[in-house]
């Protein structure tokens, strides 16, 4: 349920102006013919954040996308910062082969690429990105930065949109800098190395539930350290990683490296992460070694049920089935080449699993897909947008970090996603802006274990597809 700080939202720094929080800025007061001004003013609301009317003002312009790689990169990439995936690959593929596409046009399809996990073609288009002008982009400079396959150069373009000094972004110059300095101690180190992959794993799942009887999520046992010590983690497909409390890792030999910061969850959404690695990392008998790793001194817990969490990228490669009736983790090696899974699509942008997924009467929108949240959750934003519901403040909505601040229930909808609802008995909803903005890709919510229950979940990791079904009748194959 925390948005790792891998990527960056970047606006046109000194370049564009910025607005206050809340504040709309104008539209540019010169209304240009050119397709090349159109789309500059596209981009420029988008860097605003205001991609919702980029989208309107494109489309009362009227102007002809088919004839303009300019027009279609500036509109691509809105629809890219809207969470509108299908509809920014229709207006971003062609630009793969246009030799007059523009260099933000092409890190727009770069990132499309790298969420669907194609990363060779990402990296080429970030490359050609940087060829085509984006080498003085402060936006080209960080999304390429995640795009490109050599990491000398990535923290060569970090280090040179900082050097650009941009105005007002704190929270990507923050996310910047942690990375930077993490990329320093780490030097030529690699994380995650496996050192034993079989074929097949099998591990328990244990549900654990909160003191009014609601489900928290599914435990699993891991051995980290030296000395193999054993943890309690929850499998959270909403984590981007490994994430222990700190007083465990420290047992465990944990080797601080550096500091970044957590985007997401309660508080003021911005939560200080100690990162660094363990020597080794087991689950069944898969093993790495150099495990990296977040931590908190915030008990994620109260009473031990658990004192971390797993996200899937520790199981890359693997085909995994939660069985959430039967508590079982089985994990099954694949490659390219094989059968694949069938399912939803879902893509990882900022280390977040997304799925489409839509609330009733509402649009279709991302879902971050999340095995560690007790409910399904709709964005403020994403609220508003659907009608005839109602809503009502509430209290005691937490999330990492602390309680959320300017929760609602949301009363006369519900979210469905792979033929299954959360019900209309409400959904919480908060402010999920700061989450957003650091991706780069407007979250409309969280698909939760009320949606989530009593299911199989497939996840092929390999094809990035995902499976819910009803769960199997014990001694069926």
């Amino acid at each position: 349920m925390i948005a790792r700080p891998v990527v960056w939202l970047l606006v046109l720094a000194g370049l564009l102006p910025t607005a206050p929080e809340g504040v709309q800025a104008p539209l540019p007061a010169v209304q240009p013919r050119e397709d090349v001004a159109a789309a500059g003013e596209i981009e420029a609301l988008v860097a605003l954040g205001r991609f919702e009317d980029a989208l309107e003002h494109a489309a009362a312009r009227g102007d002809n996308f088919e004839s303009s790689p300019a027009l279609r990169g500036a509109v691509g990439g809105a629809l890219f910062r809207a969470g509108r995936l299908d509809a920014a690959e229709a207006m971003l593929a062609p630009l793969a082969n246009e030799p007059e596409a523009s260099a933000r046009g092409l890190i727009a399809l770069a990132r499309l690429r790298a969420a669907a996990g194609r990363h060779d073609e990402a990296a080429s288009l970030g490359a050609r990105a940087l060829e085509r002008g984006g080498n003085d982009d402060p936006w080209v400079l960080f999304w390429a930065a995640e795009c490109v396959a050599d990491r000398d150069l990535a923290i060569e373009l970090l280090e040179r949109y900082l050097a650009l000094n941009p105005r007002g972004q704190d929270d990507w110059i923050e996310a910047a800098r942690g990375t930077l300095e993490l990329q320093a101690a780490l030097g030529d180190r690699g994380v995650w190395i496996p050192t034993n992959v079989p074929e097949r794993v099998v591990v328990p799942l244990r549900l654990v539930w909160d003191d009014h009887g609601r489900k928290l999520g599914y435990v699993v046992e891991a051995r980290i350290g030296p000395k193999d010590k054993p943890v309690k983690l929850m499998l959270d497909t909403g984590s981007t990683g490994l994430f222990l409390v700190e007083r465990m890792a420290r047992k465990r030999g944990f080797e601080f490296l550096a500091r970044e910061t957590a985007f997401g969850g309660g508080g003021d959404k911005r939560h200080a992460n100690r990162r660094g690695l363990f020597s080794t990392f087991r689950l069944g008998e898969l093993r790495f070694s150099s495990a990296l790793a977040g931590t908190t001194r915030t008990e994620l817990e109260p009473y031990g049920r658990y004192h971390g969490l797993l996200g899937i990228q520790a199981l890359a490669g693997y085909r995994a089935e939660l069985d959430l009736d039967a508590q079982q983790l089985t994990l099954t090696r694949m490659d390219e080449t094989g059968e694949g899974s069938g399912g939803e699509p879902f893509w990882m942008v900022s280390g977040q699993m997304l799925v489409q997924a839509r609330a009733d009467s509402g649009d279709p929108g991302l879902f971050l897909f999340d095995t560690g949240a007790t409910w399904s959750i709709l964005s403020s934003r994403y609220a508003s947008t659907i009608a005839g519901v109602h809503s009502e403040p509430t209290t005691g909505v937490r999330g990492f970090g602390g309680s959320v601040e300017g929760a609602s229930i949301v009363r006369g909808t519900a979210v469905r996603f792979a033929g299954r609802t959360s019900g209309e008995s409400g959904l919480r909803s908060f402010d999920m802006s700061v989450r957003s903005a650091v991706g780069g890709v407007e979250v409309s919510g969280f698909i939760g274990l009320d949606v989530l229950d009593r299911v199989r979940i497939t996840i092929d990791t390999v094809r990035q597809r995902i499976r819910v079904e009803a769960a199997r009748k014990r001694g069926s194959p």
